[in-house]
């Protein structure tokens, strides 16, 4: 299996490496997890998410 998860982040090529499919896991895990972390946390503030973006050419 490749490892496309590394320091950087997720890394490899839209439509070969990063397909749909994989995106769509990506994703569902990051919300299992966030409901998970938030189930756990203490006090009113209910967590924040950050999503980033490169805007540079490959």
């Amino acid at each position: 299996m490749r490892r496309y998860f590394g320091t950087d982040g997720i890394r490899g090529i839209v439509g070969e490496d990063l397909t749909t499919a994989l995106v769509e896991k990506v994703g569902r895990a990051a919300v299992l997890w966030a409901k998970a972390a938030g189930k756990a946390a203490t006090g009113s503030d209910p967590g924040r998410v950050l999503i980033g973006r490169d805007t540079r050419g490959s």
